[in-house]
């Protein structure tokens, strides 16, 4: 290729490139446009929902409330729902005032109106008043003079989250304990370090979740309770993750095979290997495993 076709093919790969990338920041532009007009769409639809709300939720009964609140399920005597009633409405205080906000009775009243078209609803339940609430509240159907801001409740941060620390983290610091581990607080650090960096072998294993797999499959559901039992074993017998230890954690479980139970048998067997009787116990222990 000539020195003039190399550079032409450069040119058009460049130029190439540069209506491709354009083409890119146009499609980009083009989906976050269509996103906008979405989001104004979905604005506009639910701010109609609230007008609908506001303008009939007054008039008729609701259809939401209906679902979301209890019905009467007792019977009770007139003075006795007047007194519940009140009980709730007290409970309803307490709720908004734990927010910073306060309940007119202008507020009450409409909280009452609705009660009144949804007769169904029991209105001695404190949180079906909390229900009739937030929903008018929702609604935008509460004006400043029905509900008024009282205090302004400061969100409560959230503590950080822990540093999580790495494998060779913990190896590095359980390394640096080797001058001190013969004294009774080395000791204790080492089983420490040992067993946290057990939990992180075991998260950043994929060998344990295969495991718990075999385990659940062939002997038991494996909970979390015997898989910290498991853990617990290795870390107290100081043994890594591995597949031979798992093993040996296995057969001192007594999840063993066909093959492994016949040499336990064997093993365990008081009589001699050579007598007539113990001869016999292994051929039914072998006839026994084989159904």
């Amino acid at each position: 290729m000539s020195i003039r076709a190399a550079k032409n093919r450069q040119a058009f790969e460049a130029e190439y490139q540069k209506e491709q990338e354009q083409k890119e920041l146009e499609r980009t532009a083009s989906i976050r446009a269509q996103a906008q007009r979405n989001a104004e769409l979905e604005a506009q639809i639910a701010e109609t929902e609230k007008a609908i709300v506001r303008d009939t939720v007054f008039k008729q009964p609701s259809e939401h409330l209906g679902k979301v609140c209890t019905r009467y399920s007792r019977d009770l005597t007139v003075a006795q729902v007047t007194a519940a009633i009140g009980e709730a409405v007290s409970a309803l205080k307490l709720y908004l005032d734990s927010a910073g906000k306060e309940i007119t009775n202008s507020g009450l009243a409409k909280i009452g109106r609705v009660s009144e078209l949804n007769q169904d609803i029991d209105t001695t339940s404190p949180d079906n008043l909390k229900r009739i609430f937030e929903y008018l509240d929702a609604n935008g159907c509460f004006t400043n003079a029905d509900v008024k801001v009282t205090r302004v409740i400061q969100p409560t941060e959230p503590a950080p989250a822990p540093v999580k620390r790495t494998l060779e983290q913990v190896q590095a610091e359980l390394d640096g304990l080797r001058g001190v581990i013969d004294t009774p607080v080395g000791r204790l650090k080492a089983r420490q370090l040992k067993g946290e960096l057990l939990s992180l072998e075991v998260l950043n294993s994929g060998l344990w979740a295969e495991w718990c797999e075999f385990v659940r499959k062939n002997y038991d559901p494996f909970d979390a309770a015997e898989q910290e039992r498991c853990t617990g074993w290795l870390a107290s017998n100081d043994l890594i993750l591995n597949v031979a230890n798992l093993n040996r954690y296995r057969v001192q479980r007594g999840w063993v095979n066909a093959d492994e139970a016949l040499a336990q048998t064997i093993e365990n067997h008081e009589g001699r290997i050579d007598e007539y009787e113990t001869k016999k116990d292994i051929a039914n222990r072998i006839r026994a495993i084989k159904k």
